[in-house]
């Protein structure tokens, strides 16, 4: 196997260096690179064909919902209120997995990033001196174009009511330091993705003392004083550890359960969160039949149908104890720690680093890519601790190794958004494959505990050069590396893809990724958008929750929306993204559309533009397609439709819009751009790229 492999890498250079020697344009090259049984790609049609050029709009498309979760120990130093440099070195890690946001918790109260921040009964987060520590993170990954996500906890020595970090905070004295604290950040320059208040206070007393009504004013308090600092910041409520029972279980008064109740009160106050944020940990690689940690006999469709359930409940006003119908239907969820093991748990002490953990990843994915309201997941964890030599990280905090489930992650982030029609290749092997103008993907992975074979004809490849790598994560080539991109198997240039297949040997949990770049261009779908830095927010519309429910989204990194009907005949979505300081700005907006479009009196597809001015949102320009141009009343932006603007027959095309020639004489530079989509027929897709 070393001699193949020798020899293999040295043709794989050779390749690079001389362009098109090997797998050349001619029929002969082709014949001899057939000839060549070591090589994954060949040339011929045998095998399963899957065409790149036809589009499945009935399952949610490749979105990018998928970010990072990182303790705050693995960025701590070896002295308290220091930081590890070489953690922070690691940060363009997270860059490279297309992931929008990394979460880490401040933890002020006791020796985390945020040590220093009001640790005296005098500091109140006022000074350089208290977020120096955090800032390392914080400034770094706004350089990234990763957005920092915020875990404000534990209790610091300001804000204390007895000496404990696990004490409920006074309401008067947390509501300033959260003022303080984004006051701080806004005026730094320092854009944070979300602020969450407190991590796990369902979790008996692990971190914090407090019953269930002590958390909601703890949550109130803190979300005021955010709110009155920065109007646009995105907040977040309850980190639970255990959703499905915060639903369930009555709350202190016996009236209402604990989440009626903490709905009913952050209404009352005007504060309801932005989004509500849960947390799930598997067994031994398994999202479902598994005994969770309370041993009630969880699995991760208890937790799922659970909340999902309470949140409609509560937006339908159908709760069984408090009939009021609140407005969440802008709701977000946001599973921001989810893992298919418990970390540092014995049951994951045999396959924690090692690709057991990968075929699970590539199966979770599917699974929350069909939970079209929970919008953002955070894989747990990025950097983390070791314990007893169980660890829980993508990268390993003093080796720097990455691990199967950093390039599991990476694979995804590099997968183009839109997926094609995949048949099957048998039990054991799964596939992730998509392609856009500029690259087609295709991953392959062996979840059965025997080697599978597969022979793939790559068709419909919409470019006729390609440079060509083929990626190989198995156990025999993730050790020791601390490269992001996982180990190369075959490197080809400028190769012709027509004919193009792939032959696959999978030892147990081996997977190939095979990355098919358009010789003359240059991939764009995912790449980061110019606008990214114009980003204030972006906000989701949920008229209906569910599985495989139409559904729209947006990331904020390439500024790429998907909207879908997912498979459903009827029904609506919308997804927005506020924008700043765009009065000098043309911006592009180009299109393009697959699946069964169905005419329909109430269709609707198309992207409104809101003006901000001195008294609100108050003019909108409506460009629609032909035939597709129904008024759907969102809450997303402004809700005058001012001016209806037709964006032709439906086609592939661009619009160039200068903002300025088009903007109310008071404008003040913000828009909403709210993307629409609403009763087009079974599997209708459509993507709009903003720059």
């Amino acid at each position: 196997m070393k001699t193949v492999l020798k020899r293999f890498c040295v043709c794989a250079l050779l390749i690079t260096m001389c362009l098109g020697s090997f797998f050349g344009c001619t029929k002969s090259t082709k014949k001899d690179a057939t000839a060549r049984r070591e090589s994954v790609l060949a040339y011929g049609r045998d095998g399963t064909t899957f065409d790149f050029s036809v589009y499945d709009g009935t399952k949610t498309q490749y979105i990018k919902k998928f970010d990072q979760f990182a303790t705050t120990w693995g960025f701590v130093g070896d002295t308290v209120g220091t930081t590890r440099e070489t953690s922070i070195n690691q940060l363009s890690a997270v860059a490279d997995l297309n992931a929008e946001s990394l979460r880490f918790d401040l933890f002020m109260g006791y020796n985390g990033l945020g040590y220093n921040i009001a640790n005296t009964y005098e500091k109140k987060g006022l000074t350089y001196e208290e977020y120096a520590a955090s800032l390392q993170v914080i400034d770094r990954l706004n350089e990234l174009s990763v957005a920092p996500q915020l875990v404000l906890f534990a209790c610091p020595a300001y804000a204390q009511s007895y000496g404990s970090w696990k004490s409920k905070p006074i309401a008067e004295k947390w509501r300033e330091l959260c003022y303080n604290m984004a006051t701080y950040f806004k005026r730094n320059g320092n854009r944070i993705g979300a602020y969450e208040i407190w991590n796990e206070p369902d979790l008996g007393t692990a971190y914090f003392d407090g019953d269930w009504q002590d958390y909601i004013e703890t949550y109130l308090s803190g979300a005021d004083g955010i709110r009155s600092a920065d109007k646009d910041a995105f907040i977040e409520a309850l980190s639970a550890s255990w959703i499905h029972k915060i639903v369930n279980n009555l709350s202190d008064d016996g009236n209402l359960t604990k989440w009626e109740s903490f709905i009913k009160q952050a209404a009352e106050h005007n504060l309801l969160p932005d989004s509500i944020s849960w947390h799930f940990y598997g067994r031994e690689g398994k999202t479902e039949g598994i005994k969770g940690l309370s041993g009630d006999g969880e699995d991760f469709s208890v937790y799922r149908n659970a909340i999902l359930k309470a949140i409609t409940d509560s937006q339908n006003g159908t709760s069984a104890r408090d009939a009021t119908a609140y407005d969440l239907s802008t709701m977000q969820q946001n599973l921001n720690e989810f893992n298919i093991y418990v970390p540092l748990h014995q049951d994951s002490a045999g396959m924690w680093n090692t690709t057991s953990v990968v075929p699970g990843m590539f199966n979770a994915i599917e699974m929350l890519l069909e939970a079209n309201d929970i919008t953002r997941v955070n894989w747990a964890t990025f950097l983390s601790e070791q314990v007893n030599g169980i660890g829980c990280s993508s990268i390993d905090t003093y080796s720097l190794q990455r691990y199967p489930a950093y390039y599991a992650n990476w694979m995804y982030g590099r997968l183009p958004v839109r997926r094609i029609v995949q048949p099957s290749l048998g039990s054991g092997l799964i596939t992730l494959a998509a392609s856009d103008n500029d690259r087609a993907g295709f991953i392959i992975c062996n979840s059965a505990s025997v080697t599978k074979t597969a022979t793939v004809a790559f068709a419909g490849i919409p470019f006729e050069k390609a440079n060509v790598k083929v990626y190989l994560v198995d156990e025999d080539h993730y050790v020791y590396s601390t490269s992001n991109e996982p180990y190369i198997a075959e490197n080809y240039v400028n190769i012709e893809t027509r004919d193009l297949m792939g032959r696959f040997t999978l030892k147990p949990n081996a997977t190939y990724y095979v990355e098919i770049n358009n010789a003359e261009g240059e991939a764009t779908e995912n790449a980061l958008s110019s606008l990214y830095k114009n980003v204030v927010r972006k906000d989701y519309w949920y008229p209906e929750r569910g599985n495989n429910t139409p559904y729209s989204d947006i990331h904020e990194r390439s500024l790429l929306a998907v909207l879908s009907m997912n498979n459903n005949d009827v029904g609506s979505s919308a997804v927005s993204v506020t924008l700043r300081d765009m009065k000098e700005k043309t911006i592009v907006l180009s299109y393009d559309l697959f699946g069964e479009f169905v005419q329909a009196e109430n269709a609707a597809l198309g992207f409104q533009i809101c003006f901000e001015t001195g008294s609100g949102y108050d003019k909108s320009i409506y460009y629609t397609f032909e035939d597709y141009s129904a008024v759907v009343d969102t809450p997303l932006g402004g809700q005058i439709q001012r001016e209806n603007v037709s964006l032709g027959a439906l086609s592939k095309g661009e619009r160039r819009i200068a903002l300025s020639d088009i903007a109310p004489e008071n404008w003040n530079g913000r828009i909403v751009v709210n993307y629409v989509i609403s009763n087009c027929g079974k599997g209708a897709t459509a993507l709009f790229k903003m720059d």
